[in-house]
């Protein structure tokens, strides 16, 4: 494919971005923009290599450099530039000294001559059938079951790629392909290949949509988990218990599952964590996840309120302030734990305090 010479380039995406909306342009809408200036299709490689060499001489600035945003580029101060080096046999030779501003010159002496709107219409038809083949290649990579980009992409037998937690449910259920219909069986091999494609795709902006931020999210959420379950595994009783709570309520992707909840408010337990004891407690005290033990939910909740957590503390104090969850209704034993919660050393539960306060003003000591 032929190719224009590097000062074009150049001077094509100086012009777009100097009279661009205020908006930064990204590298695909920069493409798109300077495709339709130029007589020669323009690929990402020919715009990396002109933005990079502007990068150099001062003339543009990453975005992601200036605010954290995404890589989007920005003209710097082009009104009030007066000399920019261009790359060897493209510098004007009139531009140095004349005082006409660097775009001003750049664009004159590099900028193809205007074309007619036929040709304008072909490049532009050409890029939508590009744009297209990217629709296309997207649609092949979403999950048939979740209808979204997978984070741990797998093939199944039927040949098509799927999200490993849905099709791994799904196959409990039915050994047949969401796809076909055919009878199917449970052999999953991971996609690598479609795994890094994805992450390249969306981090060089070549996707875009609900879907793939969506994807970011997911992926977010799973760097998250992996992170605390890191720690947890290197024996941290508070990211045990953290991991617990998240498998409870079915957050930060994981699914929603009481028994590997259950497993981890027990380990935080016997890491020494007391609020891992707290939540341990609840699911003996109500049988959620093992068999109903109010004894030995009891047990481990007045060791909780002992070793300093403010969750326990205001729990046993609602409990015999009410006489509920096997304790009888007692306001002295009531008292008693509520005053703990403002020295309580694990701060749990934040509106204990103040939660205790109410309750202590309310019923003084006789």
């Amino acid at each position: 494919m032929p190719t224009r010479p590097l000062a074009t380039v150049i001077a094509a995406i100086v012009e777009e971005l100097t009279y661009s909306p205020p908006t930064p342009l990204d590298k695909l809408a920069l493409l798109e923009r300077v495709n339709a200036k130029l007589e020669t299709q323009v690929n990402v490689k020919e715009v990396n290599k002109a933005l990079y060499y502007m990068k150099g001489e001062g003339i543009v600035k990453n975005g992601a450099e200036m605010h954290g945003a995404m890589p989007t580029w920005l003209i710097v101060s082009a009104a009030d530039r007066s000399a920019v080096v261009m790359p060897p046999a493209a510098t004007p030779a009139s531009a140095a000294g004349s005082g006409v501003p660097a775009v001003a010159a750049i664009a004159a002496v590099a900028m193809p001559p205007k074309r007619g709107r036929t040709a304008a219409d072909e490049m532009a038809q050409e890029f939508r059938r590009h744009k297209s083949a990217t629709e296309e290649a997207f649609a092949e990579l979403v999950c048939p079951i979740t209808f979204s980009l997978p984070i741990d992409p797998v093939t199944a037998e039927d040949g098509k790629v799927y999200e490993r937690s849905a099709i791994e449910e799904w196959l409990k259920q039915q050994h047949k392909s969401p796809v076909t219909n055919l009878a199917m069986g449970v052999k999953l091999l991971p996609a690598l290949q479609v795994k890094n494609m994805i992450r390249t795709m969306v981090t060089s902006g070549a996707l875009t949509g609900d879907k793939v931020d969506a994807w970011m999210l997911k992926l977010e959420e799973e760097e998250k988990v992996a992170e605390w379950r890191r720690k947890a595994e290197a024996g941290d009783g508070r990211a045990m218990h953290i991991l617990g709570f998240w498998h409870e309520n079915g957050v930060n992707g994981l699914a929603k599952d009481l028994a590997k909840a259950f497993e981890w408010h027990e380990k935080s337990h016997e890491a020494g964590d007391a609020t891992g004891t707290y939540c341990l407690s609840w699911y003996y005290l109500v049988g959620v996840g093992v068999p109903k033990c109010p004894m030995r939910g009891a047990t481990l909740l007045m060791d909780a309120a002992g070793r300093g957590s403010q969750c326990a503390c205001d729990t046993l104090g609602f409990a015999c302030a009410i006489g509920c969850i096997g304790f009888p209704k007692d306001e002295k034993m009531a008292r008693r734990y509520y005053s703990m919660v403002a020295s309580a050393s694990i701060d749990d539960y934040t509106a204990a305090k103040e939660k205790a306060a109410t309750w202590l003003r309310e019923h003084p000591a006789a």
